[in-house]
């Protein structure tokens, strides 16, 4: 495996800021020297740096497709699409983001992305008056083609799939990845912490997110391989 290895998307554990020695050397040794390595975040390149190896920022390469600019503006609020994440709960503020929701718009339909979503969801409240979308990306696209919805919730790449449909999203970040993301590419994420005091001004603004720096930095990364036979 010496010197086969190119990264692609990959970011940090956690939010380590340093490798161990013993990590280095091992990524010294694995890490292809002759590309530039595609990682998610800026954390993530400068660990790779401090490898001596190159590295790119790309970011999450399913924003690589979506338009340079994204445009939203506030919503009628009749559908709300939300989500939540079982192995990060927490039920006191998950269930008043559920309620602040269910205050702000005329119907609600909650994306399963894992089936253990929903018997999370069904231990803080009754889903009798919720649309409920099957746990699988079908299901999930064909509800988001509906349009005229906003998507609200603490699923990374769930929120990003909606922006691919002309959906506005907002992602409840509850762990670093989302927080870096949306720090270095202005994606509307804000804290599961304070989302119920955060939301309503989200919700109220007009917001552009520029996705055209992220888009180059992934063709740089792509152009690598051009002419490998």
């Amino acid at each position: 495996m010496r010197g086969k290895i190119v990264l692609y998307g990959v970011g940090a554990k956690g939010s380590s800021q340093t490798l161990e020695r013993r990590q280095k050397k091992r990524w010294q040794r694995l890490l292809n020297p002759n590309y530039k390595h595609s990682v998610r975040d800026n954390l993530a390149a400068s660990l790779v740096r401090a490898c001596g190896h190159e590295a790119i920022n790309t970011s999450c390469h399913t924003l690589w497709d979506l338009p340079d600019e994204i445009k939203s503006q506030p919503a009628q609020r009749q559908w709300a699409t939300f989500s939540l994440t079982h192995y990060r709960k927490n039920p006191e503020k998950d269930r008043e983001i559920i309620a602040f929701l269910k205050s702000e718009y005329d119907n609600l339909a909650f994306w399963i992305q894992q089936s253990n979503d929903l018997s999370y969801l069904q231990s803080l409240i009754n889903t009798d008056s919720i649309k409920l979308i099957a746990p699988n990306i079908e299901a999930y696209d064909n509800h988001l083609a509906c349009g005229g919805m906003d998507v609200i919730g603490t699923r990374l790449h769930g929120g990003i799939h909606a922006l691919h449909y002309g959906n506005r999203s907002i992602i409840l970040s509850v762990d670093h990845r989302a927080r870096l993301i949306g720090q270095e590419t202005g994606l509307p994420i804000i804290p599961r912490d304070t989302a119920v005091e955060d939301l309503p001004g989200t919700l109220d603004s007009n917001r552009t997110i520029d996705i055209a720096g992220v888009k180059k930095s992934g063709m740089a990364f792509l152009m690598q391989f051009h002419n490998v036979n």
